[in-house]
């Protein structure tokens, strides 16, 4: 039995090694119980575990602890309440970061029928979805506006997608497309922050990109929208597929890695009211300088700081 969430361990996908750490944590959660009220999956557990006179969690079938995985939609309510988490208690227990992990070996190991495969295919191609619907989105929101409707039941029996469940609508206009036409506002500075649209900006909800630019650059922060930014393979994930989010991610890595981002991890030597004393001035200065050598060999042309108090009177460092 192996505690690790680290895909990169080398017992991570090795199915029984889970099944004998999921028998672990379901036996440490049934007996804390304290989830019982955050999502279905915790009642489930509960239910199978007491079916046993015995209340043991090893008895539970395969076909039980994957209930348990599929009713878990990984809100992390029940990591931020548990007390048993790593770092925490020498349990190390934490249980959402435990179902990616079962949910990724399944996605392996468990028959996959047809309607599951489009499903996943559905989900997870985003951008090839959003580029077809959107190019088409007149008719297509017609076929998907309507909850319950022909078009969303023909969908739920071929792809799975619930026909009941609301869908937005796409938009005419990607937000890239809008991007490359805009005029950029006056105020706005030559180069500056990288918008990452998401998915739902680029294809369905392009307004919010729009407003958000708008916003930058009338207070003269430029934006700027590199190329070749994909979905971040987020639904690949959730479905289990680590190898294609892994596939997904790694294009965005890479492009993101040539829009002149560069991380400085220097102190500025204020640390709350330490550097404003006259005692303390000159050391905090010693202390900054190290920030702003850093920062002129990044080259940038915009310098953000997550820290008002620290940014500001750290400048002047030389």
């Amino acid at each position: 039995m192996t505690t690790t969430y680290d895909p990169f361990h080398p017992k991570y996908f090795d199915e029984s090694d889970l099944r004998e750490e999921m028998t672990r944590v379901y036996d440490l959660c049934h007996g804390c119980r304290l989830c019982f009220k955050f999502c279905t999956a915790f009642p489930t557990l509960f239910e199978a575990v007491d079916r046993h006179d015995d209340q043991d969690a090893a008895k539970l079938t395969r076909a039980e602890q994957d209930q348990v995985v599929d009713e878990c939609f990984n809100c992390k309510l029940c990591y931020v309440n548990c007390p048993y988490t790593p770092g925490q208690h020498e349990w190390e227990l934490d249980f959402p970061r435990l179902m990616l992990r079962a949910e990724q070996v399944l996605h392996r190991t468990r028959h996959r029928g047809v309607r599951s495969w489009l499903s996943d295919q559905a989900l997870g191609r985003t951008d090839l979805g959003g580029k077809v619907n959107t190019a088409f989105a007149p008719v297509v929101n017609r076929v998907v506006e309507k909850p319950g409707g022909a078009g969303r039941k023909a969908l739920e029996k071929v792809a799975g997608i619930a026909s009941e469940r609301v869908l937005p609508p796409y938009a005419r206009q990607r937000f890239s497309t809008w991007w490359r036409k805009r005029t950029t506002h006056p105020a706005a500075q030559t180069r500056g922050w990288p918008s990452c649209p998401t998915c739902l900006v680029e294809y369905q909800a392009p307004q919010v990109g729009k407003d958000m630019v708008r916003v930058f650059e009338h207070n003269g922060i430029g934006c700027s929208l590199p190329k070749g930014q994909v979905c971040c393979g987020a639904p690949w994930l959730h479905g289990g597929d680590v190898d294609s989010f892994r596939k997904q991610g790694g294009k965005n890595v890479r492009v993101l890695a040539d829009a002149k981002i560069k991380v400085v991890a220097e102190c500025s030597g204020i640390d709350g009211t330490w550097g404003y004393r006259k005692d303390n001035y000159e050391t905090s200065r010693r202390v900054a300088r190290k920030m702003a050598d850093a920062i002129d060999r990044a080259g940038g042309d915009v310098v953000v700081g997550d820290c008002h108090l620290a940014a500001g009177p750290s400048i002047p460092c030389r």
